[in-house]
């Protein structure tokens, strides 16, 4: 009983330990994020550079465009776009994201790096000239790891060279500008995240640790209170006052 006492005590103080360790990042990073926001496309931005949509290109309607898809599910959204002169529609469907030319039905193929890196240049022609591409990204790194980019990926990385380092990402699905995003404040870090399930098991791995910190916490909570109460029992016994038997 002794033994497991003391190795009860252990685990909780290290996995205290362990727990304000993470916890003081979360706090830290929180606050940064408060005042400082990591970089990203705003909708704003995005909108003000987007090529102008040539209405009179447009031949089908959503619904006629999207029966040449062959899907049968509704879809949850539709965009009208441009791609590289011609309109297009966009559909968001639960099982991903499918694109279609308004003109003549046709769906877009998978947009390679070369068509990547000349969209970049359309959209910020003042760098034109230093835009080089780097990479493509299936899975993910340190500013893609949202899950709401998932349908959108694989994502071509494109580099402008200027002084801010500034990168952007073109969906190979949708030939679109995507944001960026960051990780640290959301335990989600490209070496983990990579592999859904090592994801997945980090994350259950600190729940149960979180469940056995709070679990000996009331145990030694319970163990104080008992032995708190047996020694202000003893101690009322053995100081009470004798009374004087009167013969």
């Amino acid at each position: 009983m002794l033994k497991l006492k003391k190795y009860l005590i252990y685990t909780h103080r290290y996995l205290g330990l362990a727990f304000c360790v993470m916890f003081a990042l979360w706090f830290v990073s929180g606050v940064v994020m408060i005042y400082k926001r990591m970089p990203r496309l705003s909708a704003e931005e995005r909108l003000a550079r987007l090529p102008a949509l040539d209405f009179s290109r447009v031949t089908l309607t959503p619904e006629q465009a999207y029966q040449r898809t062959g899907w049968s599910e509704a879809p949850r959204k539709v965009r009208l776009g441009m791609f590289n002169g011609r309109p297009v529609y966009r559909f968001l469907l639960d099982k991903g994201l499918v694109t279609v030319f308004a003109d003549n039905g046709g769906r877009l193929d998978p947009v390679t790096p070369a068509q990547g890196l000349e969209i970049v240049k359309a959209f910020a022609p003042e760098h034109r000239g230093g835009a080089s591409y780097e990479e493509t990204i299936v899975t993910a790194d340190q500013w893609t790891l949202s899950s709401s980019l998932r349908r959108f990926k694989p994502l071509h990385k494109v580099a402008l060279n200027d002084e801010a380092d500034t990168h952007f990402y073109v969906s190979q699905v949708t030939g679109e500008e995507r944001w960026l995003y960051n990780g640290l404040h959301s335990l989600d870090f490209p070496y983990l995240y990579q592999s859904r399930p090592a994801w997945e098991i980090t994350v259950i791995a600190l729940s149960l640790g979180g469940c056995l910190l709070s679990l000996t916490a009331v145990w030694l909570a319970w163990r104080r209170t008992v032995r708190g109460v047996k020694w202000r029992r003893f101690h009322a016994l053995r100081w009470r006052p004798v009374g004087i038997v009167s013969e």
